[in-house]
């Protein structure tokens, strides 16, 4: 892979899974020396004007990121795709629904998308497809929600060292 100037992150609504990763990431690029590096996060679903729910913001503030309040969900778009030199995305699923929604106009997308954990592990294509999902946050409890905050942070940690 060529150097990597931008990163995109996607989840399913860019409300809080790939909003919070993007922040992680942007201030562990930063503390490693590499803020240079571009990082945003899009929704593979249209979620304009949703907010993260009462329990995502006080994780939020709890985890050190309470500017997610005022982060507005954006879908991803074609000119998003092209722009990113790699596309991390929640799960599975979501990997295979912007390769087909994209394949025709950004032939190079399936090899710039990996799941974050596939690309952190190197086994994209051997782990089963429920080992590389990153839950969706809506609707879980405070307890679930933290642990997969948690996960996000550690994820970013080990891409920080290795983009």
């Amino acid at each position: 892979m060529n150097k990597i100037r931008n990163i995109c992150i996607l989840c399913a609504g860019n409300i809080f899974r790939s909003p919070s990763f993007e922040i992680f990431l942007k201030e562990l690029l930063k503390w490693h020396g590499k803020g240079k590096v571009n990082v945003f996060s899009a929704g593979e679903k249209d979620r304009a004007g949703k907010i993260p729910d009462k329990e995502s913001l006080i994780l939020a503030k709890r985890f050190g990121f309470p500017e997610i309040r005022s982060h507005k969900p954006r879908q991803i778009t074609e000119e998003d795709v092209k722009k990113a030199d790699l596309i991390l995305v929640m799960g599975p699923q979501l990997k295979k629904n912007l390769i087909s929604r994209f394949s025709s106009s950004v032939p190079d997308i399936a090899q710039k998308t990996s799941t974050i954990r596939g690309f952190i592990t190197g086994k994209e294509n051997i782990l089963p497809e429920r080992a590389l999902e990153i839950q969706d946050t809506l609707r879980l409890s405070l307890k679930k929600k933290a642990k997969i905050v948690s996960g996000l942070k550690r994820a970013a940690v080990r891409i920080a060292r290795v983009v």
